[in-house]
């Protein structure tokens, strides 16, 4: 599974004694008395202005659960049914075998194998052509505004979510035809620009000493849409089919959109007067993966050289661990388990929470304490590694069950990493250097 960042919002410090003669009045009565002289609505304008700051400071961190949420909710769909497609069309059985493939063990084995190669074609067509645009994206970001690059990035996922509406529908054709909706998500930009965006747009209105919890917050953001989405999209297709999953993710890639566009004010390039015909020229040049590479190795004070590289390299192997197996997570489980896209997506969903509710509780906790980012790399590097060596060895049930219970605080080492990046380099490089480091991640 794909794996999961904001500061947290900061709280604003929103008798009559009597006569002698006589017994004082009592004091709740004042203050009964005083409460009834406030007007109604300006208890309510208290408490809108009250909502109003946390919406202004959670902006960022809603529109990225949205966007997870639309995203993951088609992730094991897509996955199930290119393995219905492969078993119905491709090997031409009848719906009663297909639909009980652990009763047929060979017919079964032969059906994941061939829908592994498939999965395996459609990811690298939907992330690939992504890479080779955030070659360029990054710096051209950096000097023309965050926004416009996300925005491409939602058409082009809609596009493709449509797309493949259309093939969940005609569920008689092939499963080469569901490769072209992929090539939309994968020329636009897909999910490489949109992380992209999220967390450079994260440094840009967070100050350098609050990045770490806004980065948190936004992990812990995309960490819940992910068993949201999952499991809805489990409840969604278990009840109304496959097309009703990919067009209730186009709608809320196309709630994203309008958010993004219209919620979220520009951080860069305001003041640029380029015309579009440089902007376009500008974006296609190898002048701009020439800056980002520079950037990322330049020298910096205190060995920020060594760090960035180091850092780099180990999240490429934090996602060679945990990205590896994400889009071949549903057929282990179905494979091993005999586990349905329902029942697995509700089990993953519950896992997932638990991790969220874990990181809310430790990444303040150690913020509080000032263990700093090594230390919190290094407790979710460990739950991580305990993690994929229990699923890996799980024969049964209990022990996948056991593996992921240990695996809460694998988001810490990521969140480490990127916390870590935007304190070594400037501002002005943390476009270029956050994406070519993407880059690097997706290539892995």
């Amino acid at each position: 599974m794909p794996s999961t960042v904001s500061e947290s919002v900061p709280s604003s410090n929103y008798l009559d004694k009597g006569d002698i003669k006589h017994s004082p009045v009592p004091t709740q009565n004042k203050i009964s008395e005083h409460d009834s002289e406030i007007p109604p609505t300006g208890k309510q304008k208290s408490k809108l202005l009250c909502f109003g700051r946390i919406f202004v400071k959670l902006k960022l961190e809603i529109v990225a659960f949205l966007f997870m949420f639309s995203y993951i909710m088609t992730r094991i769909s897509s996955t199930s049914m290119i393995l219905d497609k492969v078993c119905l069309v491709h090997f031409n059985y009848s719906p009663e075998i297909c639909n009980n493939l652990e009763n047929h063990t060979e017919i079964k084995i032969s059906v994941e194998r061939l829908s592994t190669n498939y999965q395996l074609g459609h990811t690298l067509i939907q992330t690939v052509p992504a890479v080779l645009l955030a070659c360029f994206v990054g710096p051209w970001s950096d000097q023309y505004g965050r926004k416009f690059p996300a925005i491409i990035a939602i058409l082009g996922m809609t596009a493709g979510t449509l797309g493949s509406a259309v093939c969940a529908y005609y569920m008689e054709s092939r499963v080469e035809y569901y490769f072209i909706p992929a090539i939309f998500t994968g020329a636009f930009g897909g999910v490489v620009c949109l992380l992209a965006f999220f967390y450079s747009y994260a440094s840009d209105v967070t100050p350098l000493i609050e990045r770490t919890m806004k980065y948190a917050f936004i992990e812990m953001a995309t960490g819940l849409s992910q068993p949201l989405g999952a499991a809805a999209g489990g409840w969604i297709y278990n009840f109304f089919g496959y097309p009703t999953v990919f067009l209730a993710s186009t709608c809320g890639l196309v709630f994203s959109l309008i958010w993004i566009t219209f919620m979220l004010p520009e951080t860069r390039g305001e003041n640029n007067k380029d015309p579009l015909k440089i902007k376009i020229r500008k974006l296609f040049t190898c002048k701009t993966f020439k800056e980002s590479f520079i950037a990322t190795t330049k020298k910096r004070p205190n060995q920020g050289r060594k760090q960035m590289l180091l850092l780099i390299i180990s999240m490429c192997f934090l996602v060679i661990a945990t990205n590896s197996t994400s889009d071949i997570n549903y057929l282990y489980a179905h494979h091993q388990f005999s586990w349905g896209p329902t029942k697995y997506s509700t089990i993953t969903a519950v896992y997932s929470i638990i991790t969220i509710f874990v990181l809310i509780l430790v990444v303040p906790a150690m913020k509080y304490f000032r263990t700093g980012d090594p230390t919190l790399g290094l407790v979710g590097t460990t739950s991580t590694l305990l993690k994929y060596i229990g699923i890996g060895v799980s024969w049964k049930p209990a022990i996948f069950h056991i593996a992921n219970i240990l695996g809460p605080l694998s988001p810490c080492a990521t969140l480490a990493i990127r916390s870590r990046i935007s304190k070594v380099v400037s501002s002005d490089d943390l476009g270029k250097l956050l994406l070519f480091s993407t880059i690097l991640i997706m290539i892995t």
